[in-house]
């Protein structure tokens, strides 16, 4: 027996009826191209607040000082975590660091900063290169090796599982996308349509 219920239009944007869907595939990838957008937006938003929060707490704890000590590299490992920067990321930073003070290549604040963007693109770009999720790798043994994306709604999780697909398949992985919010109206349907991007099924 099934039980069917009239949703109210503000209530979910992705409304369907009992025959089928009441938005083309054109309109939900129109709604999945904004959504992406607005993610891109509040990113980019995010990142600044960080930028500029990690350089005015970088001049605060560099004003009146002479030299990079030890004192100062405490500081700086604390606001570097407290800017959820990550710990592993902060001793990597930090440790390039003191090799740049034992080199006397970093002694005031230009240097240091540039040391820190230098380090800090190094990270990323060698994330980049070792695939998805390096970090937390296991064997090729272990198979399946299953993923699985929670959140609140409208965070991205359907965008962020179709781009994960495309790299993951890239890496010459087989992959399969299953929908587990089957309640939420058009959610296993969004996720085909991402999943025919990626070329996965």
């Amino acid at each position: 027996m099934a039980f069917f219920w009239r949703r109210k239009k503000d209530e979910d944007k992705f409304s369907t009826s009992v025959l089928g869907l009441d938005k083309s595939i054109e309109e939900l990838k129109a709604q999945e191209a904004a959504v992406e957008r607005e993610i891109g937006v509040r990113f980019t938003k995010a990142i600044e607040k960080t930028r500029h929060s990690i350089n005015n707490k970088l001049d605060t704890i560099f004003e009146n000082r002479k030299q990079i000590d030890e004192k100062f590299l405490d500081e700086l490992e604390e606001m570097l975590i407290s800017t959820d920067i990550g710990v592993a990321t902060t001793l990597q930073v930090l440790d390039a660091i003191r090799r740049g003070v034992s080199r006397q290549e970093i002694s005031d604040l230009t240097a240091l900063k540039a040391a820190m963007k230098k380090e800090i693109l190094s990270i990323l770009d060698q994330s980049k290169q070792s695939g998805v999720a390096s970090e937390t790798s296991i064997a090729d043994s272990i198979k399946p090796y299953v993923l699985m994306i929670v959140g609140v709604n409208g965070v991205g999780k359907t965008t962020t599982i179709g781009k994960l697909a495309q790299r993951i398949k890239n890496e010459g992985n087989d992959i399969l996308i299953c929908a587990a919010d089957t309640f939420r109206a058009a959610a296993s349907e969004q996720l085909e349509i991402w999943s025919q991007r990626a070329g996965v099924p």
